[in-house]
């Protein structure tokens, strides 16, 4: 038997709000979840142990399989090279590694920072073999969250920058009097120019930056668009929020215009003409912002942090030029062709693109405050 229900305007009502509550407290609750999932995927120790196993990788690295043989077999000859581990402690009291190629006599010392999800002898074994026969000193290490450093989490560089300063003090004492080059690829490339900020110690002779992004907020748009097919908003505002509480960092405050602002060591940057996560354009701004002597060198096919792999003899030509001579004419850089300048970005088709040229417009500003509201 049915039981008849008769319901009034009130109890419609209140119904109907119920309904509401319940479905705004889900979706609210969906939302932090897919925010702590994008934190938890972009800042945990990486899980993917190797660059093809990166959901994003044909997006970012187009010519990845082309050259996949080439690679591996560098990454064999160079394992083949003996080095010893040293370790250091970071400022928050990690034990992070590192590998070291000793060079007797050497008056040089590369450092060399790597990507995400990477490791450094993946990196370099197509131009750190080449330092070693010019009779430099390498360090490779193992960043935070990576290999056999300890961390949780990783800090896309602006932790690493921080812990590049320590590895710089470690060099001194190991290799004193040698000239130091700091060399960062991707996320590496990124910490490498937000170094910069603070005074580095005058062995810093010059850093060359691969593939450094403008902003951390810039380049997760592009990963959250391509990678869970949604807008940025608002699961990028509450990821921050987990990063703020964890890692004491936001998406926004560390830019590396500013830093590269500050710079006084020399510096080279690299980057891909197809890069799609750091589109070329950031290269420009970083480039036009730098107020050191600086030089360029872009290769036109290359995907993201592919140049050394898709144009490896005019790479090390641009960093063997820039290291013989790390004070370059503005004017006698190494010039890409035809390559955007920072004013000439792409139009903003997509939620993350937008807000990348946002922060290159930003850089053109007056000052880093106004820069930053009309990034945000």
């Amino acid at each position: 038997m049915l039981l008849a229900i008769n319901w009034g305007v009130p109890e419609i009502v209140g119904m109907t709000i119920g309904c509401l509550i319940i479905a705004c407290a889900f979706i609210i609750g969906l939302m932090f979840l897919l925010g702590f999932i994008t934190f938890k995927n972009t800042f945990a120790r990486p899980k993917v142990r190797t660059p093809e196993a990166h959901p994003l990788r044909s997006v970012l690295c187009p010519h990845g399989n082309e050259y996949a043989e080439k690679l591996e077999a560098a990454e064999k000859a160079f394992e083949e090279i003996p080095f010893e581990w040293i370790s250091v402690q970071s400022e928050d009291g990690l034990k992070l590694s590192a590998r070291y190629y000793k060079s007797e006599g050497a008056e040089k010392t590369v450092i060399g920072m790597h990507g995400f999800a990477s490791n450094a002898v993946r990196d370099f074994a197509l131009i750190a073999p080449h330092y070693l026969e010019k009779g430099y000193n390498v360090l490779l290490p193992s960043e935070r969250g990576h290999g056999e450093s300890e961390g949780r989490y990783t800090g896309l560089g602006v932790l690493e920058s921080k812990d590049i300063k320590v590895w710089v003090s470690e060099i001194i004492k190991i290799a004193p009097g040698t000239e130091i080059f700091i060399h960062g690829i991707s996320i590496g490339a990124t910490a490498a120019a937000l170094s910069v900020s603070d005074a580095l110690p005058n062995a810093v002779k010059g850093i060359i930056v691969d593939s450094a992004f403008t902003r951390i907020w810039d380049v997760m748009c592009f990963q959250i668009k391509e990678l869970y097919k949604l807008t940025p908003f608002p699961i990028l505002h509450i990821a921050e929020v987990f990063s703020k509480r964890l890692l004491k960092m936001g998406f926004h405050r560390e830019r590396t215009i500013e830093s590269v602002r500050q710079a006084e060591a020399p510096m080279l940057f690299i980057h891909g003409g197809k890069d799609k996560l750091a589109p070329v354009y950031m290269c420009e701004a970083l480039y036009n912002a730098c107020t050191a002597p600086k030089a360029k060198f872009i290769a036109e096919s290359a995907g993201y942090a592919e140049a050394l792999m898709t144009e490896t003899e005019s790479y090390i030509a641009a960093v063997d030029e820039f290291m013989s001579d790390p004070a370059p004419k503005a004017d006698e850089a190494p010039k890409a062709d035809e390559a955007p300048k920072a004013d000439e970005a792409p139009k903003a088709e997509t939620a993350e693109i937008g807000e990348a040229a946002e922060s290159v417009e930003a850089a053109e500003e007056v000052t880093a405050d106004e820069g930053a509201e009309g990034a945000e």
